[in-house]
Formats: structure tokens, C-alpha cells, sequence
């Protein structure tokens, strides 16, 4: 099967629990990717706080599915939960506290093109610290 023949191109599965500070920023930074080919699954694991309500804002703007599950379980569980309603041809983990880099999305389109003999890959994830370093006289 190729890869046209699928769509959407990206499923990405974000689970989440107890959020509503971070699940804005992340589905925000799918939203500009820019592109009309991904399917967001957000799977909740029992929130009690507005991160359902706030992934629901988002429908207007993106492929979404917001799925809640019954009881809080563990986060494989809901990544497990959400490959499974997944039909993008590749399937993207992000979890709810991180956010794509602008262009993550193409730049990977681009590489599963350029080498379709791919079944899945990894891509450098970059962790970004702020540190607080005291100034010191000399």
C-alpha cells in the first residue's frame, strides 16, 4: 500500500491527564504545523480539571477525537488506546506537556518520502532547560 492511499498521512496520539496548563500549547503547536492531512487523538485518562473541555476547543481547527477514559490508567494504556482508533499511515506520540517544533511534521513527511522503504522512525527530540545561573563578580 502506498502512502497516498492512506489518509491521514499522521495520526498523532496525545495522552494526557489533569492538563488544562499545558494541552493548549500542545494542540496549538499541531494546529500550526499547517497541515490538513493529521488526525489528532487526544486520549484523557480521567481528568478532573478543563483538559477535555479545552482539547474540545480545538475541534474547529483540527482532526480531532477526544477520547476519556473511564478510570485513571497508566499512560501506555492511553498511547495503546489511541494507536488503536488511529488510521493515519504513521502514527506520531506527543505527550500533553510538549509541543512540536515548527516544520516537525513536513520535515518528517519529507524523509518517509525520500525513503519509503521506512517503517517507522525516530526523530532527535530537543530538550530546552531555562537555568537560572548566578551572575558572580570578579
Amino acid at each position: 500500500m502506498s502512502y497516498e492511499d492512506r489518509r491521514p498521512f499522521f495520526s498523532v496520539i496525545v495522552p494526557t491527564f489533569n492538563r488544562e496548563h499545558h494541552i493548549g500549547r500542545c494542540l496549538e503547536s499541531i494546529v500550526q504545523q499547517g497541515r490538513p492531512d493529521v488526525q489528532v487523538l487526544v486520549v484523557d485518562n480521567a481528568s478532573v480539571d478543563r483538559t477535555v473541555d479545552i482539547s474540545l476547543s480545538y475541534c474547529d481547527r483540527l482532526n480531532l477525537e477526544v477520547l476519556v477514559n473511564e478510570s485513571n490508567c497508566e499512560r501506555s494504556y492511553s498511547r495503546n488506546r489511541g494507536a488503536l482508533h488511529a488510521c493515519g499511515a504513521f502514527l506520531v506520540f506527543l505527550d500533553s506537556d510538549d509541543e512540536l517544533t515548527p516544520g516537525a511534521l513536513n520535515r518528517a513527511a519529507n524523509f518517509l518520502e525520500a525513503h519509503r522503504e521506512c517503517l517507522f522512525f525516530f526523530q532527535l527530540r530537543r530538550l530546552c532547560r531555562q537555568i537560572s545561573v548566578p551572575k558572580t563578580s570578579i
